[in-house]
């Protein structure tokens, strides 16, 4: 017995915040395909009663992008893993990683450090309209449709659809839909969810394989909240890099696997080799054959000298600038940028400072540091100033409790010669044992609070603040609600 199955193309209005279904159209086999990237598809019994429903992405091929022009025109793809430090790569993903350093003729497994707090798009900075003027399809992938890079802390996203290639609408289809809460977490029926955005990507490759293309993907769903659970997609990734170079999607194009920064919601955050990694991300480079051989000798030179994610937007632009005659749009965009192209040598003696890395997130500075007993009058001045802070500033005393100090846990000393004596201090305050750690700095006495962060999970404690700007979502790091 056979069921007439149906579908229903999911298309997105001119915003971020919803999605619109076409009227059903009857699945035969006709030969015809959908119009949009993706589909909701049902199958029904012989009362109606649907048996079978199921979400699907497959990118359409834009007609209107044009095909390479030259033997040096090369592409650029970035995967991203949320909080993914190097070592956890290494650690939760070794069939990849073993893929990646063993099987890609012109790897550059580097490191980095990160020097923002969250997930930001630093060196995105709206660069895909740059590859789309040059020809370029462009791609934009990325879950969490309510927690994604533009969309956190009541940001709206996007009017206009900012790229060809727009996974946001699947994933906002998906949230919304009621099959979504039926389904076990991380998974779209039978498939997990990373299965169907590695599938799609992978049709933008074969869609636009002998065309330029500029293709941004950040996974959250699997890496953002555990330490542990990114070896669950760990051969599905590496199935989508065989697959992709194995079909020759790569050939002209700078892959870039990357990680924003470590762990930070997971309880290793609160050691010191959790500090450590989560200042040192995943970033490793698969580059094709048709690349300017001084750019690979140059990044080989970089892989172990201090460079950061100020340096990805400059190294973007030069693989714009190989996609036509645009030298003064590349000087020019070169000149705008914090960071130096990875594609050029960076110099072994580069400090953080030249790197524009904020102290508190100067991998460097570990070597000038020296550990103090956590009683120290200072170390217990540092933390106590801080609260009186965050109650000051946070704590209104309506909805969220007043915070005190409940103990220091680790206090380092770096002396640096650009600045007074910092401060490195973690300490957890009551009620709730919130795990802040604070930087601050002292010549004879305090000079200034420098920078704060919550190292520990706080969802359930502050439930009572709603994320709606910059300020509110701050706010939720320190509530205790009441």
């Amino acid at each position: 017995m056979t069921f007439p199955c149906h579908y229903s193309e999911i298309q997105r209005p001119s915003n971020d915040g919803a999605v619109i279904y076409g009227p059903y159209k009857e699945l035969h086999d006709s030969g015809a395909v959908p119009e949009t990237d993706f589909i909701y598809v049902e199958c029904d019994n012989i009362f109606g009663i649907p048996l079978y429903s199921d979400f699907y992405a497959y990118a359409r091929k834009n007609l209107n992008i044009r095909d390479y022009e030259s033997d040096s025109e090369v592409s650029v793809a970035m995967i991203g893993l949320d909080s993914m430090s190097r070592v956890n790569f290494m650690r939760q993903m070794p069939l990849t990683y073993e893929y990646v350093t063993n099987h890609f003729p012109n790897k550059r497994l580097g490191v980095r450090v990160s020097v923002c707090g969250d997930s930001q798009p630093v060196y995105v900075r709206f660069i895909w309209d740059e590859f789309a003027d040059a020809g370029a399809v462009t791609t934009y992938a990325e879950d969490w449709p309510n927690h994604g890079t533009f969309q956190l802390a009541g940001r709206s996203g996007f009017l206009k659809q900012p790229t060809n290639h727009y996974m946001h609408t699947f994933y906002r289809a998906l949230q919304d839909s009621f099959k979504e809460k039926l389904d076990m977490p991380h998974c779209l029926s039978a498939r997990p969810i990373h299965s169907h955005h590695l599938t799609y990507l992978l049709s933008i490759f074969r869609a636009y394989r002998n065309s330029p293309s500029f293709m941004f993907s950040l996974h959250n769903g699997m890496t953002h909240d555990s330490f542990n659970l990114p070896q669950l997609m760990d051969a599905d990734l590496r199935d989508f890099l065989r697959t992709a170079y194995e079909s020759g999607f790569l050939n002209r194009t700078v892959l870039i696997l990357y990680g924003d920064h470590g762990q930070r919601i997971d309880s290793v955050r609160t050691t010191e080799g959790g500090r450590i990694e989560d200042l040192m991300p995943l970033m490793s480079f698969v580059l094709p054959e048709n690349l300017d051989p001084a750019w690979k000798t140059n990044l080989s030179a970089n892989r172990n000298r201090l460079t950061s994610n100020f340096d990805i937007y400059p190294t973007l632009v030069d693989i714009l600038g190989t996609l036509g005659p645009f030298e003064d749009k590349v000087k020019n965009l070169q000149k705008e940028a914090l960071g130096r192209s990875l594609f050029s040598e960076v110099d072994k003696n580069r400090t953080c400072e030249q790197a524009h890395i904020e102290d508190r997130f100067c991998s460097c500075a570990n070597d000038l540091q020296t550990s103090l007993p956590t009683t120290m009058d200072v170390c217990q001045k540092s933390a106590e100033s801080w609260i009186a802070r965050i109650n000051g500033k946070f704590v209104d005393g309506t909805i969220c409790s007043t915070l005190s100090l409940k103990d220091v846990s680790s206090c380092k000393r770096t002396s640096n010669p650009r600045l007074n004596t910092m401060y490195h201090v973690t300490f957890r305050t009551t009620p709730g044992d919130a795990v802040f750690e604070s930087t601050s700095l002292w010549g004879e006495t305090m000079t200034s609070l420098g920078e704060i962060s919550r190292i520990d999970r706080y969802d359930k404690q502050s439930f009572c603040v709603r994320p709606v700007d910059d300020f509110t979502k701050k706010m939720r790091e320190f509530c205790f609600c009441k």
